[in-house]
């Protein structure tokens, strides 16, 4: 395996290699996967490239995990929870509707639709009943004014970062969490062969890269809030919001939102930014997805013609 000189992308067969303490393979390999696979299951952070930044996948209920993680991200990190990668019809069985404007409750409890909608676009933070934060574990649940709250990004799209995380659930790992490849409050790593280098310094035993992907388009995801007053953006991300709006139909509250470090968000030209909001929510995302691919962003009518089977990034 080779890396290129430019862009931070990894050419190369899919195979796995050892550079000094980290095992290097492609995260579109199955047998690196399934070598990721093992490493979480003993409660070892995995590195991965997921789609425009790297991050620090593993086993939420691991307490060998969640300790690595906050050596790894450091003293700044403090108490914040780990992101979970639930699918979406789970995540959506644990939300608390009670918590959740009535306006969002169409959207947001059609797990089916909502995954069609929003799969591996955006995080999602949310509140959850009492029954569900006492059966997660605690690395990943937090509370605001008491209620308790999980971040989820489900990588349904994302077909790469799926089978991996399927691979963990068929090995037992019930909670994969994810958090951003940086020491907290450091730009996140965009950058492959830095992201190689920071897994060699922190201890991580295996990064998986992905050559597959947009140069263009990097930083970490939008992050969404839902809450008693509807839809509210945390944190922009490499999908910029008013993509987010086309896909959900809704309004999304922007005040005092916060720019994600390092980020280069997907553009699009004008007059395809004027067709995308023509299309119906679904194809859109599959248009959205297919422009994280390594590619300028696709011609629409090709899209419309095209089955889901290929709609994956």
């Amino acid at each position: 395996m080779t890396i290129s000189e430019h862009g931070g992308h990894i050419k190369g067969p899919a195979e796995v290699l050892r550079t000094n303490m980290v095992d290097v393979g492609e995260l579109r390999d199955s047998a690196a996967r399934g070598r990721a696979t093992e490493l979480a299951v003993q409660g070892k952070p995995v590195g991965l490239y997921n789609v425009a930044v790297s991050a620090i996948l593993g086993d939420g209920k691991n307490r060998a995990f969640v300790d690595a993680v906050a050596t790894i991200k450091g003293e700044k990190r403090g108490q914040r929870p780990l992101a979970a990668c639930l699918p979406t019809e789970r995540f959506v069985e644990i939300l608390d509707p009670e918590k959740i404007s009535e306006s969002l409750h169409a959207k947001f409890l059609d797990a089916r639709d909502l995954a069609a909608r929003t799969g591996s676009l955006c995080f999602f933070r949310a509140p959850i009943t009492e029954v569900a934060a006492e059966t997660l574990p605690p690395s990943m649940v937090s509370r605001l004014d008491g209620v308790p709250v999980i971040q989820n990004w489900d990588a349904t799209g994302h077909q790469p970062t799926n089978l991996l995380l399927a691979q963990m659930r068929n090995a037992g790992i019930e909670y994969p969490a994810i958090t951003s490849m940086n020491v907290s409050g450091q730009p996140e790593i965009v950058d492959q062969h830095e992201a190689i280098q920071f897994s060699q310094e922190h201890g991580l035993p295996i990064f998986l890269t992905d050559e597959k992907t947009n140069p263009h388009v990097v930083g970490s995801y939008t992050i969404l809030e839902l809450n008693q007053s509807g839809l509210k953006l945390l944190r922009a991300g490499n999908i910029p919001v008013d993509m987010l709006r086309i896909v959900l139909d809704t309004p999304i509250n922007t005040d005092g939102s916060t720019q994600a470090k390092s980020a280069i968000p997907l553009s699009i030209p004008d007059e395809e930014m004027d067709e995308l909001k023509t299309l119906d929510p679904k194809t859109a995302r599959i248009a959205i997805l297919s422009a994280l691919r390594d590619e300028p962003f696709p011609n629409l009518d090709k899209v419309l013609g095209r089955d889901q089977k290929n709609s994956s990034t």
